[in-house]
């Protein structure tokens, strides 16, 4: 928790800096500084998310967009700092795994086998492997975050929403920046940029991040250790023609995520290690692993995108091609539950759009093809005492091919009436091949996994908007999303799960009043959601113990979103973001042990009907009908005031306060008490001081400053008799100061 030298050196020196460019402190308050102090309007905010630039409050998206700004305020390094920033949002991480969700649809798996529910993206093509998100996050311009199926533009596994990475582009002046940040934990991050133009129709920008901090708990986990390269090209010989390339490599290391064993000891930190003496001393012994603290990361990626646009006369064809490479091997290790991962992937893609954008008609159509495969080797322990808990599941081919067509359209009816459409059609192909071995006493035969499955679906939307003001909408649309089917890593014919789908009904309003000072925007929202997948413990055959991938049943989900931004002055905004949410399985049941799978896993779901045999086994239906679905809180919400203090030497100080709050939530599927988070408010503040010319800030932050532990997820230890919970935890209180200049 102490600073060291290094960090008390670059603390000092900022603060120097600070001195020397600051000669009059706050007095003077009347002098407006022109670098953070506007007009007293609230700034309109343009996002790219259906595949044109438009004002997010002249468009009927759910969305949320995270500026640069607001990134760099909250630290965000990572895929799992989103989710304290936008309401109904929570990512979590399950081992190497992103696990994300909105409004409680997302994926809380952690293995190759499943997709995620919300789709991310990068600069329009698709990060298909969520373990290699978290060192994209860095010289952003923008994220958008979409809340709802986007079936239609996004195709497969958008049943959630998804998530736009959009990075800074290279401009036509030399120039750029360089950010230092340190803090407690030791956390050193190093982030700039170098704008470049070559020439007048050709432009480079380099960017890089190296991100340091200790790890959070007690034995080093939860920290981070990432460095990360952009190089950017742009090519643009005319107004109708351009040309984006950008390349990344990034290398991730560490320990890596890790979790804490609940409960805990009275007096102990909520931050202690799983493998702390104060946790392995609730386990029986027969779940208690050599080697407990040996966690480890090392993950290389790289990635290679090109955006081509071309003017052809009656509209602008664009093809957007993507490649990326993932080499990661990690270790969870930790008592009682250890995982060891190696795996590779290649990933291709390619859309081609026609998009015209007049005044009574915009639309957008095109083909899409993806194609990704994944070689991997997951060795699960829970004991090296009971079959299949300690295994190897061998998967050196599974492929993933998806095709789609899809025509978008907005049509003016008047100019205050528009009608909306879309439709996709959405091929998928899967296959899986490997083997899973026994490596525990009883040394079961191994079992060859293969299967290939064909996919199809089409998914559409439909709406309205009407402009009741010059500044006021009311929108309808009802939309669709489709996540492909798959296979998981048990022995044929039980190893394929279907398709989910979802069907929204939204009606919303966005308004501004007075002057453009007052925002108010408001949405409810109806979602029906069949065939929910997760993975759940189930006996296999030749007494195998594993976790496929099922489809349980379907589920309701409603609720209202609210987002009020206010200009109280020049110098004063004030918003506040919330959403309730009622979510509630109209049918969750599926096959389990009878006899209690493995010693001592509990559940809050209950059991119907006799017991009958499968695989060889004593089995019985297990009802989770009527509870929530993971990790979608009744209420949640942000609630953020700024305050500019404009300076005598033409700069200014911005204050600005931002806390976050989320009622309970279940974390995990076995709906036990231990699993029911309680609910949670947390309070980062950050000062920054911005010179006169805008070439220089510095700024002292706090985040999570009452230190208020927040967990995210949540699984049973199996051989704990339900008394122990692994569970993902959030930073604690962490503090430091930011110095950025501009050249």
């Amino acid at each position: 928790m102490h600073l060291n030298k290094r960090n008390i050196f670059l603390i000092s020196a900022a603060m120097v800096l600070t001195l020397e460019c600051s000669p009059a402190a706050m007095a003077q308050a009347g002098t407006e500084s022109q670098s953070t102090v506007d007009s007293g309007q609230i700034a309109d905010i343009v996002v790219t998310a259906q595949r044109r630039e438009e004002n997010v409050q002249k468009s009927s998206l759910s969305i949320e967009v995270l500026s640069k700004e607001d990134l760099a305020k909250s630290g965000v390094t990572s895929a799992r700092d989103l989710g304290q920033l936008v309401p109904g949002l929570s990512v979590a991480q399950g081992g190497s795994y992103a696990q994300t969700f909105i409004r409680g649809v997302g994926d809380a798996t952690t293995n190759d086998f499943s997709s995620s529910g919300v789709v991310y993206s990068e600069n329009g093509v698709v990060i298909n492997r969520n373990i290699a998100l978290s060192p994209n996050f860095y010289d952003l311009e923008r994220i958008e975050v979409l809340k709802g199926p986007q079936g239609t533009l996004y195709g497969r596994n958008s049943t959630g929403g998804a998530i736009n990475l959009i990075t800074r582009r290279p401009g036509y002046e030399t120039g750029g920046y360089v950010t230092v940040e340190a803090g407690n934990y030791n956390s050193l991050k190093v982030n700039g940029a170098l704008n470049v133009p070559v020439s007048d129709i050709f432009m480079l920008r380099g960017a890089f991040q190296i991100a340091k901090h200790d790890g959070y708990l007690s034995d080093g986990r939860n920290d981070q250790d990432q460095r990360a390269g952009r190089l950017t090209a742009m090519l643009e010989p005319s107004s109708d023609f351009s040309l984006l390339v950008v390349a990344d490599v990034q290398h991730e290391g560490g320990k890596g995520p890790g979790g804490a064993l609940l409960p805990l000891p009275a007096g102990a930190s909520a931050w202690t290690g799983p493998s702390d003496t104060l946790s392995t001393s609730r386990l029986p012994s027969i779940a208690i692993l050599p080697n407990a603290n040996t966690a480890f990361i090392n993950g290389n990626y790289a990635s290679v995108s090109a955006e081509a646009n071309l003017n052809v006369g009656f509209a602008k064809a664009t093809l957007v091609a993507g490649h990326r490479y993932v080499d990661q091997h990690s270790s969870t290790a930790q008592p009682g539950f250890t995982t060891n991962y190696a795996g590779k992937s290649k990933q291709d893609s390619v859309e081609f759009r026609l998009s015209n954008q007049s005044n009574v008609l915009r639309w957008v159509a095109g083909l899409y093809y993806f194609h990704e495969n994944i070689d991997s080797v997951l060795n699960p322990t829970i004991s090296n005492v009971i079959p299949f808990l300690n295994a190897s599941f061998d998967i050196p081919s599974l492929p993933t091919t998806s095709l789609g067509a899809f025509a978008d359209a907005t049509f003016s009816v008047s100019s205050s009436f528009r009608l909306l459409g879309g439709i996709r059609y959405t091929h998928d192909k899967k296959s899986i091949l490997g083997m899973l071995n026994d490596f525990s006493i009883a040394h079961l035969p191994s079992v060859a996994i293969s299967g290939s499955a064909n996919y199809s679906r089409v998914t559409w939307k439909a709406g309205a908007e009407f402009d009741v003001g010059p500044q006021n909408m009311l929108y309808a649309t009802v939309s669709t999303g489709y996540k492909a089917g798959g296979f998981s890593a048990v022995a044929p014919p039980n190893n394929q799960f279907r398709p989910e789908s979802l069907t929204s009904y939204v009606f919303g309003s966005k308004n501004r009043f007075l002057g453009n000072r007052l925002q108010i925007n408001a949405e409810a929202f109806y979602w029906k959601y069949n065939d929910y997948q997760t993975s759940v413990l189930q006996p296999q055959p030749n007494g195998i113990v594993s976790q496929p991938i099922i489809n349980a049943g379907s589920a309701k989900i409603y609720g209202l979103d609210l987002d009020v931004t206010a200009k109280i002055t020049k110098l004063d905004t004030i918003r506040f973001v919330g959403e309730y949410l009622h979510t509630q399985f109209g049918e969750f049941s599926y096959v389990r042990s009878a006899t209690g799978l493995v010693p001592g896993v509990t559940t809050g779901c209950t059991f119907s009907g006799p017991a009958f045999t499968q695989f060889g086994n004593q089995v019985q239906t297990l009802d989770c009908s009527g509870f929530p679905l993971q990790r979608s809180p009744k209420f949640s919400g942000t609630v953020s005031y700024d305050h500019v203090f404009p300076l005598a030497n033409g700069g200014d100080v911005d204050f600005r306060a931002f806390t976050t709050f989320a009622g309970s939530r279940w974390l995990g599927g076995e709906y036990v008490g231990a699993e029911l988070a309680r609910p949670f408010a947390t309070v980062d503040v950050d000062l920054t001081y911005t010179s006169p010319d805008n070439g220089f800030t510095l700024s002292a932050y706090g985040r999570n400053v009452g230190n208020k532990p927040v967990y995210s997820n949540a699984t049973i230890q199996p051989l704990s008799g339900g008394s122990a919970l692994f569970t993902a935890i959030n930073a604690p209180a962490t503090y430091g100061v930011r110095a950025s200049i501009k050249f």
